[in-house]
């Protein structure tokens, strides 16, 4: 499994994601922790984080990502571009190369149009018809896709199952539930009110990389397999480019 946050202002985006990836089925299972789920498309100031299928007709991801830059623009960056533009050719390519719903990939698609100075974060899954704008323009947010339990917990200030506990523990009122929740978001929550999403993208880049990283700390000492581990890669594009905080090294 993964786990990936983006983060997104007026200043830029973040993408971060863990290492993990696992082949084979419930009985014979395979987990390494080297896959890059953060790539640049080409040289265009744009990033894309991945969950799902980690191969397409045998193929790595990042790897038929590189075939889509070379095969649909020839390696060359285009005088002009969106990044809705981007997102529709590169859903389209994928869900060509998906081999069934089995094959599941889905993708935050975030940077910069030709001549913007504001970026733009898409969304898609192979079994989907269309491509989802998340976020544009001067717009800011954070989301997370993915093993998410801890970032939610700590992002809320409770756990993701507290209503449905509640429920069957004999709080059948839905304003009573509601109060409890509130309550403890008020007390515990980190956002959305204590946030603020002005903050300078470095800045944002840490926090995205820290969330990431609970995540694969909660998922390491829970019992079972860890879904989420390995190494986390973070990624920035402003109006100056993309920019790698973190990457590990590897063959590229």
């Amino acid at each position: 499994m993964t786990t990936v946050v983006g983060y997104k202002n007026a200043n830029g985006v973040v993408i971060a994601a863990d290492s993990q990836v696992t082949f084979g089925n419930n009985r014979s299972q395979n987990a390494f922790t080297n896959y890059y789920k953060v790539n640049q498309l080409g040289s265009l100031p744009i990033i894309t984080g991945m969950w799902g299928s980690a191969t397409l007709q045998g193929q790595n991801v990042p790897t038929v990502l590189e075939e889509f830059w070379q095969t649909r623009f020839n390696g060359n960056q285009p005088k002009k571009w969106t990044v809705q533009e981007i997102s529709s050719a590169l859903h389209e390519f994928l869900k060509e190369r998906a081999e069934s719903p089995k094959n599941q990939l889905n993708m935050l698609v975030a940077g910069y149009s030709s001549k913007t100075f504001y970026p733009d974060l898409y969304e898609f899954s192979t079994d989907k018809e269309r491509v989802h704008k998340v976020s544009e323009g001067q717009q800011s947010m954070i989301l997370w896709r993915g093993i998410t339990d801890a970032i939610r917990t700590l992002w809320w200030g409770y756990g993701p199952n507290l209503e449905n506990i509640m429920k069957k523990a004999g709080v059948s009122d839905k304003k009573q539930r509601a109060e409890v929740m509130k309550k403890m978001s008020d007390a515990w929550a980190w956002g959305p009110a204590r946030m603020n999403f002005n903050m300078p993208i470095e800045d944002a880049a840490e926090l995205v990389e820290f969330l990431v990283n609970l995540e694969c700390i909660r998922q390491r000492f829970w019992p079972g397999i860890a879904r989420s581990s390995g190494s986390v890669d973070v990624a920035v594009v402003t109006v100056h480019g993309v920019n790698w905080i973190k990457r590990k090294e590897g063959v590229r």
